[in-house]
């Protein structure tokens, strides 16, 4: 362990984020195993401008690979927010995102829904395209894409809801494949698109992310 981790307090307890995007969102975090960044407000800080713009005035949204609920909270705090759709397979993260809810005052908020399975394509119920997920989703609507691989293959499942509905996009991109295929699909789509690489300081801060190719794609209508 870094020397310098042992001056921070032990265990996983409620904690309040200190900057950034999520200032004020409690969640359980443990700051000597890994969730330093996200109580600092560093983690995945590149994101935070392009996230305020495209949510902006959305009354629906959709948050694919959902985790334990982070963003969710933040999107239910948005003014004229309507509806969320959270889409996450794993039970574990499942219970966390139920305890980030409780903790933020939204256990049990009607305007909050949960797919606890997967999107794309596969068998229904537990598989649901973008199309289908993006259905009973009011206009504008906030798109959140974070599956660690196959964000073009599951974006191809959503033609109807980039070409007829009002949506804002936001993928991280797990590989180069993965990026070109999305990229062409939304230009296709008539969206302007836009990269969002990783932050010159992360040589000084780091996250550590297990895959070489990570960074993230905004787009919208012009």
């Amino acid at each position: 362990m870094n020397p310098l981790k042992r001056l921070l307090p032990s265990g996983r307890r409620p904690r309040r984020v200190l900057t950034g995007l999520l200032r004020g969102i409690r969640l359980e975090l443990d700051l000597r195993a890994g969730d330093l960044q996200l109580w600092a407000g560093l983690y995945e800080r590149e994101t935070f401008g392009a996230i305020r713009r495209l949510a902006e005035n959305c009354r629906g949204a959709l948050d694919l690979g959902a985790a334990h609920g982070e963003l969710v909270a933040w999107l239910l705090r948005q003014p004229g927010m309507d509806r969320v759709l959270a889409v996450e397979p794993d039970q574990g993260a499942l219970r966390r995102l139920g305890e980030t809810l409780a903790l933020n005052g939204l256990a049990g908020d009607p305007r909050c829904h949960l797919h606890r399975g997967f999107a794309g394509r596969g068998e229904p119920p537990q598989w649901r395209s973008l199309d289908d997920l993006a259905a009973s989703l009011p206009e504008p609507i906030f798109v959140k894409i974070d599956i660690d691989g196959p964000e073009s293959e599951v974006l191809s499942t959503g033609r109807d809801m980039l070409r007829r509905r009002e949506c804002r996009v936001l993928i991280e991109t797990h590989s180069p494949a993965a990026e070109a295929g999305c990229v062409d699909q939304l230009t296709a789509a008539g969206y302007r698109v836009t990269i969002i690489p990783n932050a010159w300081w992360r040589r000084i801060i780091p996250e550590h992310r297990p895959i070489p190719h990570n960074r993230w794609l905004a787009a919208r209508r012009p």
